[in-house]
């Protein structure tokens, strides 16, 4: 009798693993396309920065694939988000998500000069933001080590 207790217990912890991990794949996938999509780079383009067919940034989008550790890196790197960004946990994370696609149809919704003005704004308040702010002191910038802006992450 134990041992069937202890098989079936078994089965649904790994049935739970196996759920969960399914759950996680798709959560990172989303991001990496949601991010994909926020700078504006195509499946193809991405497959050659980061060294992998189209056909599996595709299935890691859709969270078929997992995603090892130095592909995520990658992805990070060439999205300039931080690795965190695509495996953070909180409810909350996702809405921040949804804003920053939100912001993005908006602006795409604006003229070429009113992005430029919007830009000259954002970089303005940016470079503010390095001179006043806690981050002065450390020689970090909130717009990135290069200072190029950081896009919906």
């Amino acid at each position: 009798m134990f041992d069937v207790l202890a098989s079936f217990i078994r089965s649904e912890v790994m049935l739970m693993c196996d759920q969960a991990s399914q759950s996680f794949a798709r959560d990172v996938g989303f991001r990496l396309q949601a991010a994909r999509r926020m700078v504006g780079l195509s499946v193809e383009t991405v497959s050659t920065q980061i060294g992998r067919s189209p056909e599996t940034i595709r299935a890691i989008e859709a969270g078929i694939t997992s995603i090892n550790l130095s592909d995520l890196s990658a992805f990070a790197r060439l999205y300039r988000c931080a690795p965190s960004y695509f495996v953070a946990t909180s409810e909350n994370d996702w809405e921040s998500v949804s804003v920053a696609e939100e912001i993005k149809r908006r602006v795409d919704e604006l003229s070429l000069r009113d992005q430029k003005l919007l830009l000259g704004i954002l970089t303005a308040m940016i470079d503010e933001a390095d001179q006043q702010g806690p981050l002065a002191s450390s020689g970090m910038s909130w717009a990135g080590r290069d200072s190029r802006p950081i896009i919906g992450c």
